[in-house]
């Protein structure tokens, strides 16, 4: 479900890193000047820059840049990823943020805002369990 800056997809039948990188690319692709593979790229190169898990079987790709809409996607595949990469296990939740570097203050708030809320244990639980409303309305408080 697209809603202006979050987007939530739910049970999501994604069984690799590719797979999942590929669908992100192609959503983020419809209003960005960057092609399916530039977005790809921008997320794996961003991955090699440090470790994206934050929580067990949750993990966190994004980067920056120009010509983008910014966005904060949750993935919530339909059965665990068993092998993300090789330093990363099980994963089953994808919070993925692709940010516009040259973004209003107002927006850069939300970002910030959102990323707070991941730091805690209680939210996640949330995203991991809670139906596709619930996630909705919680990532808007």
């Amino acid at each position: 479900m697209k809603n202006d800056l979050f987007a939530v997809y739910l049970n999501q039948n994604l069984k690799s890193r590719k797979d999942v990188y590929d669908f992100l690319a192609q959503f983020i692709a419809t209003d960005s000047s960057l092609t399916v593979e530039e977005i790809k790229e921008q997320f794996l190169q961003r991955e090699k820059l440090g470790n994206i898990q934050i929580a067990d079987k949750t993990i966190m790709p994004h980067f920056d840049s120009r010509g983008i809409s910014n966005r904060i996607i949750i993935i919530r595949a339909a059965c665990p990823i068993a092998q993300w990469s090789s330093i990363i296990g099980e994963t089953e939740l994808i919070v993925a943020l692709v940010f516009n570097q040259e973004t209003k203050a107002s927006e850069k708030e939300q970002f910030n805002q959102f990323i707070k809320k991941l730091t805690s244990a209680d939210f996640i639980d949330h995203l991991l369990r809670d139906n596709q409303e619930q996630i909705t309305k919680l990532c808007h408080e």
